[in-house]
This record gives structure tokens, sequence and C-alpha cells, in this order.
């Protein structure tokens, strides 16, 4: 008995398609390896800090307990920083473990058990509440220009409005060449 040409093709597609299919199933079926094994996750890590020594909280946020939660009724009050999936505690830690102990996104990422994106963008939504802040607290004491602009026919006209270096707020350096 004699097998057509087209009815090879179609057991060899057949067959194809099984072998894909179960090289596909197999791949998915295999078991992953966690990335996060620690029992502490980022909930739980805040949870911990809160309820840890004034010392330790201070040593690691590099502020008094009683300085973070003021803050943090401030960002919750005068900001747009509210919770998601990430509470506002463990963005405002998330926060200040970059910028107070220098970590990276992957760090941080890794302490908190969160993805590098979430990191990023709990650091970032954090980022933009301090600028509301500043625009609060940092008000110039004379809205004049300073005297060196005014004085100077080479700063005024153009530098009139300017906060900054040249208005005497920043001092002027020289860096030697055998300092750097």
């Amino acid at each position: 008995m004699a097998v057509s040409r087209k009815t090879r093709r179609r057991q060899r597609r057949k067959l194809v398609a099984t072998a894909a299919t179960l090289a596909v199933l197999d791949r998915h079926s295999q078991y992953r390896i966690k990335v996060y094994t620690d029992n502490q996750t980022g909930p739980k890590y805040v949870f911990a800090m809160l309820c840890s020594a004034d010392d330790r909280f201070r040593r690691i946020m590099r502020m008094k307990k009683n300085t973070y939660h003021a803050l943090r009724r401030w960002l919750l009050v005068n900001t747009a920083l509210r919770a998601s999936r990430i509470s506002v505690d463990e963005k405002l830690m998330i926060f200040f473990h970059i910028v107070a102990q220098g970590s990276s996104v992957r760090v941080v990422a890794d302490r908190f058990m969160r993805s590098n994106y979430a990191v990023h963008h709990a650091f970032h939504e954090v980022l933009d509440a301090p600028m509301v802040l500043a625009r609060v607290i940092i008000k110039p004491i004379d809205d004049r220009p300073h005297p060196k602009i005014v004085n100077n026919g080479k700063f005024f006209p153009w530098f009139g409005n300017v906060v900054g270096a040249l208005d005497g707020t920043h001092f002027r350096v020289r860096i030697e060449g055998n300092g750097l």
C-alpha cells in the first residue's frame, strides 16, 4: 500500500506541529526559579523600619521618625503623592534609600522585592513632590536684583531676574591645574 506524496506531507506537517507544541508546553511547564526568595518583602520591610529603633531608622533614612512622619503628612496633604500598588511609606523609603544611601535602582529593587520599573516609577513619583515643597519653603528674601547685577552693564539687562550664581548666592572658585 503506497502512501501518496500529499498524505506524507500532511503527516509531516502534523508531526512538526505536534513537536513544536510539545516544545512550547515543555518550556512553559518547567519549574521557574524564583527571583526573590527572602521573606521580608517591601511592605514587611517598611513595617519593620517603622517599628525599628529610632537610631536604626535615622541611620538608614537619614532623618528622625517624627521628621519622616511630618514629611509624609505634608506630602499627602499638599501633593499628588498617593498609594497605588505600592504604599506611600514604601515609595518614600525607596526614595530615601536611593537618595540617602546612594543605592542603585537595582539594589533597591532587590531590597524591596520590586521590579526595576516599579522602583524607578516610585522614585520619580516622590521626586516630583519635593518640587512643590521647594516652592513653598524656598523664597528669595529680596525680590530686587542683586547690586552686582544692576551695577554691571555686562549683566543687568539680560540677568535682571536671575537667581543663582550671578546674584551672590554662590561663590567664585578656582581649581588649580594640579588639583584635577
